[in-house]
């Protein structure tokens, strides 16, 4: 598994976690996941909103050459038919909003899944880094076959990256890291949460997902969840030690890299006398079957090019530029046209 690497030709500059023991290696998760994340919301020209009332987080992914935007599917359906924004972040401290209607997303075939994907692949023209985004690579994208292999379990260290609510920035996104660990992988027992169909919040539902040991408020929903997973490392006993000289004890380390754990559904719903601080996460792996849609598939096999949202230096906000908002609303719709079926095609 490769997790080191963060995007794509054509997706911004490739970035690469150093290696161990040489200058610039470091333990704490990189800032370049802070890139891979935006918010999503309805406009709002209130003071200090920045353009955007915020109501959850998404995130990018390169899968297949392609550029994604991931979020929770009940984020999706809160949306509904109306027009949102998605804010990304500049590299000049600013920020742009990018207005997004008549968008289909992309659900998994089991409606018990919470996740939603629609095309968003932004470009950096040239050498110049306009925008200050970045991609989960597909290395990066942790299947149930990665967790095997990667012996990822109970105890790793994690980073949910996302909205808080109370202070989305006001001129740019202003995404926190909530730390925690990996408190539950339960198999094939499913974990119950609220129904996001339901109105009256008194529906549950039975999903495939992870518990984190993490603390969380209103906002996350749609956040990765990334995992500093522990390897295993022979050591040789050295002369000084009680141990019998050359013999080799398997020591557990915490290691620098990180994967896509995955997407963050909520904080468990209990009074705070009976828990506190449990968070619910989908797994990769259902990301990963959504972009193995059939659909999504034949999309990228018959495009020309990936979808690419127009980027110049002297790109104008989008309230003020009705042309460039046409331009990128056509881009996505044509790319996510056909509503998909209940079978993925």
């Amino acid at each position: 598994m490769r997790f080191q690497e963060y995007n794509i030709s054509g997706l911004g500059p490739p970035y690469k976690i150093p290696i161990e023991g040489m200058p610039g290696f470091f333990v704490r998760i990189s800032d370049i996941n802070l890139e891979c994340v935006v918010f999503i919301g309805f406009e709002d020209d209130s003071p200090g909103k920045g353009g955007i009332q915020s109501i959850g987080t998404g995130f990018l992914v390169e899968y297949d050459g392609y550029g994604y935007l991931v979020t929770a599917k009940h984020i999706a359906r809160a949306l509904e038919d109306a027009p949102f924004i998605i804010r990304v972040n500049k590299t000049d401290g600013t920020s742009i909003n990018y207005p997004v209607d008549e968008v289909e997303w992309y659900y998994h075939a089991d409606d018990n899944i919470d996740v939603a994907v629609i095309p968003f692949q932004i470009t950096n023209p040239g050498h110049k880094r306009i925008y200050e985004v970045s991609y989960f690579g597909e290395a990066m994208l942790l299947g149930d076959e990665d967790i095997k292999q990667g012996f990822i379990g109970i105890g790793d260290q994690c980073y949910t990256i996302g909205l808080f609510r109370f202070m989305a920035g006001s001129n740019r996104n202003l995404p926190v890291v909530h730390t925690g660990n990996i408190a539950l992988i339960s198999g094939k027992e499913k974990v119950p949460v609220n129904d996001w169909d339901d109105p009256n919040n008194e529906k549950i539902r039975h999903i495939e997902a992870y518990l984190i040991e993490s603390q969380s408020l209103q906002g996350l929903s749609g956040s990765p969840v990334l995992v500093h997973y522990t390897v295993t490392i022979p050591i040789t006993i050295p002369k000084e030690s009680t141990l019998p000289e050359g013999e080799k004890v398997r020591v557990r380390l915490h290691s620098v890299y990180v994967g896509l754990l995955g997407l963050w559904h909520g904080a468990w719903k209990a009074p705070p006398t009976e828990l506190l601080g449990m968070g619910i996460v989908v797994p990769t792996q259902k990301i990963i079957e959504v972009l193995k849609m059939p659909t999504l598939v034949k999309k990228r096999q018959t495009e020309k090019r990936p979808w690419v949202v127009p980027a110049t230096q002297d790109i104008a906000p989008i309230a003020d530029n009705p042309q460039h908002k046409e331009d990128f609303n056509s881009l996505v719709s044509a790319a996510a046209k056909k509503k998909p079926q209940a079978d993925g095609t």
